[in-house]
């Protein structure tokens, strides 16, 4: 319940910040959500939140796109290839202090 909760405060707050981006201006702006394989739990999971936001929010394109999992996510936003990446903090040897920022960022993770 606490995972689903972290998940919707997270969808809201991008919600209103692309709501507050797009009222400035005419352009549709397009974002790419890296989930991960077809056969895991994050690819359907990302691509409801495109179709979400595509839904509620003028002006924007969401796309969802398959890619190898969590911490290939974390690299492609590192990468500037992925606006929004989804990342499952249960994998051992994963860190579990991931930090998903600005793409200028020098450090992927938190220290």
């Amino acid at each position: 319940m606490k995972k689903t909760s972290c998940i919707s405060a997270a969808l809201l707050a991008l919600a209103i910040i692309l709501l507050a981006v797009t009222g400035f201006a005419q352009n549709k702006i397009n974002i790419f959500i890296s989930t991960g394989p077809t056969t895991g739990v994050t690819y359907p999971m990302g691509g409801g939140m495109a179709d979400i936001l595509n839904k509620f929010v003028p002006n924007l394109n969401a796309t969802a796109g398959t890619t190898d999992g969590s911490m290939a996510n974390l690299l492609l936003i590192k990468q500037g290839k992925a606006d929004l990446g989804l990342c499952m903090g249960t994998r051992p040897g994963m860190p579990t202090r991931a930090r998903i920022s600005s793409r200028g960022n020098r450090s992927m993770f938190a220290r």
